[in-house]
């Protein structure tokens, strides 16, 4: 069944014009694509669970019909009910264990299309956009929390089984009054049009205020992750956290009870309609006892099928709230995809990759492989910015303002400045996580712009001032500096020793397999330095495989005397065959580099070797020499 058809037939099937109109052919192509023949399997299942519904009917009334003829008949029609009865009770034994895994298949795939569609943009930028972040607090469930993409889909299957009931219940109307069945069935439709109406905005209603959710999680996870525990615990701020995520949950939720509260006599008139439409849909078959065109084993199927018919009118717990709260992630992912793949192909150079669809044509995401190893070392050419700018979105100063700065091939550069000054930016703009707002960057005679970025990064090796640290295995916090060498143990000892830290990893209860955190059963708990290290490692790891351009971000921020004065001794061997660029307050290091740019409002103010800018008086002079008589007075 194609993906528009099954589209269709699953709308008329629960979703009506007030359900999420895109949620019911995403929801089917997800499960088709995780399991068709699971997918298969569960849809004819649970049609058979609803379709016995109406054969009990007959069932049972085979059985009056067979008491009120004085027993003929009888013990054939009591099997008859036994044996449906039975099958009524085994088929949800069968079905559930199946729904429950095509649930679970269809929530990863949709959490590995969140994954794959948020890393796909090149830079990072999107990550830091609230409304980016608001859509994947709602994409995560924070509106519906325990109400995932699989749990819609469990809601709709148990509707086809009510609906599946209901159509079998209209057939057997049918063969007393053709009208009957179609016009209760019309009626009850009516009727919960009305109730969708009233569950959807219910539903919206929790998603209205995502920020404010936002808050109350990060404000709830302050008290309980480890990171802050210290501080939360030594400034008494249990009391304050806890009476400001009261405060901050209510207001979010605010409207959603006030929702609930408005919609209550709606509810009830509702119920009413039902009761009425029940009474109604009686006479005829009251009429025709009376009459006698009817005996007791027909009026007791009519009557089973009416109940099963109106029935659908009412509210349906176990269909309408897991479909309306379970699908309320779907928009916010449809978006986000269409937002990140409009971003990531914008970022593309013309014609070196293919265009992404985020995973809406029905394709499987691709499966996560190791990439290519990077090119062969060689001549990477200069760096060069031209009259490059950058503001941030929303912000008029630039932070970075028409720099002009030459790295030469296999040369060290340091860039020095006060906080805020662009130095960290100029490093984001050079590995392509931001994209220059004005001028331009060039890697020998290329645009940065025209070259793949994944490429072009895997060149690249680069230790961040806030850099990662991974509760993985010392493995992966290593080799993640290059993927292809995640198993080649030489290459990570290598790596680790020039760092420093490989008798450290060596020393830990699993070794190079030992989770970097405590969270874990066998983690270590490092330093500051230590990760400082791992960090190096990664780094240099990543030298090792190819990588030409080595970036330096404050690398000793987190190292003490000694290990920094071990760093000065080494800087020389590290940055080796190397572009380097380092960025760092610490003198004692920058004055190694073969060129110091002084940067200050974004702009280049100073541009010399250790000794020119010394003899020039300048900016760097003045920070060299009060950074050396703090030294001296201590």
């Amino acid at each position: 069944m194609g993906a528009a058809p099954a589209g269709a037939l699953l709308r008329w099937l629960g979703a009506g014009r007030h359900s999420t109109a895109r949620a019911v052919p995403e929801l089917w192509r997800a499960s088709w694509r995780v399991g068709p023949v699971l997918t298969g399997t569960v849809l004819t299942l649970t049609l058979l669970l609803g379709l016995a519904g109406p054969v009990q009917f007959v069932a049972m009334g085979a059985v009056v019909g067979g008491l009120t003829a004085d027993g003929a008949g009888l013990w054939p029609a009591v099997t008859f009910l036994i044996v449906v009865a039975a099958a009524r009770t085994v088929l949800p034994v069968v079905v559930e264990p199946l729904t429950g895994e095509l649930v679970r298949r269809i929530d990863l795939n949709f959490r590995n299309r969140m994954v794959a569609c948020l890393t796909g943009p090149y830079g990072v930028a999107h990550l830091e956009d609230s409304g980016t972040r608001d859509l994947i607090s709602t994409a995560q469930g924070i509106a519906s929390p325990g109400q995932g993409p699989g749990s819609g889909a469990r809601g709709y299957l148990n509707l086809i089984a009510l609906k599946a009931g209901a159509f079998g219940s209209i057939l057997l109307l049918a063969q007393y009054r053709w009208w009957l069945g179609l016009g209760v069935a019309a009626g009850a439709m009516v009727i919960r049009r009305h109730i969708l109406a009233i569950w959807f905005q219910t539903a919206q209603a929790l998603s209205g205020d995502v920020p404010g959710l936002r808050r109350s999680e990060y404000l709830r996870d302050l008290a309980l992750r480890p990171e802050t525990a210290k501080e939360t615990r030594l400034f008494g701020l249990g009391g304050w956290l806890v009476g400001r995520h009261d405060t901050a949950w209510t207001t979010a939720m605010d409207p959603v009870w006030r929702r609930r509260r408005s919609i209550g006599w709606r509810m009830t008139v509702v119920d009413l309609a039902v009761l009425v439409l029940a009474a109604l849909a009686g006479v005829p078959i009251v009429l025709g006892l009376v009459s006698g065109d009817l005996d007791a084993a027909q009026a007791v199927v009519l009557g089973g099928a009416l109940t099963a018919i109106v029935g659908l009118g009412g509210f349906l717990p176990d269909a309408d709230f897991p479909i309306r709260y379970g699908c309320l992630t779907l928009p916010s992912l449809l978006e986000l995809e269409a937002r990140m793949t409009a971003r990531r192909n914008a970022d593309a150079p013309a014609g070196t990759l293919p265009t992404v669809d985020g995973g809406r044509s029905g394709a499987p995401p691709p499966e996560p492989v190791p990439p290519e190893p990077a090119p062969p070392a060689g001549p990477l050419g200069d760096i060069r910015f031209d009259r490059v700018g950058f503001h941030y979105p929303g912000v008029d100063r630039p932070v970075v303002d028409g720099v002009d700065l030459t790295i030469a091939d296999g040369s060290t550069v340091a860039l020095v400045g006060a906080n805020g000054a662009g130095k960290t930016t100029i490093i984001k703009l050079l590995t392509r996580l931001y994209e220059p707002t004005s001028g331009s960057i060039r890697v020998g005679d290329t645009d940065l712009r025209d070259l793949d970025p994944e490429r072009w990064r895997r060149r690249l090796a680069v230790i961040f001032q806030d850099f990662a640290r991974y509760e993985l295995s010392a493995r992966d916090n290593v080799g993640f500096g290059a993927l292809d060498l995640l198993d080649d143990r030489t290459a990570l000892e290598e790596a680790a020793d020039r760092a420093g830290v490989l008798a450290a990893i060596r020393g830990m209860p699993r070794g190079w397999d030992s989770p970097l955190s405590r969270n874990y059963s066998g983690g270590a708990d490092l330093s500051g330095g230590q990760w400082q290290r791992i960090a190096l490692a990664r780094a240099l790891l990543a030298v090792r495989a190819g990588a030409r351009v080595l970036v330096l971000d404050e690398p000793t921020a987190n190292l003490d005397v000694r290990a920094e004065a071990e760093f000065y001794d080494r800087f020389l061997d590290l940055t080796s065959g190397t572009t380097t660029v380092l960025v760092s307050h610490r003198f004692s290091t920058v004055r190694r580099a073969d060129r110091i740019c002084v940067l200050d409002g974004g702009r280049v103010t100073e541009d010399g070797s250790h000794d020119e800018l010394i003899s020039l008086g300048g900016t760097y002079a003045r920070m060299f020499r009060l950074q050396a008589e703090r030294f001296v007075d201590g």
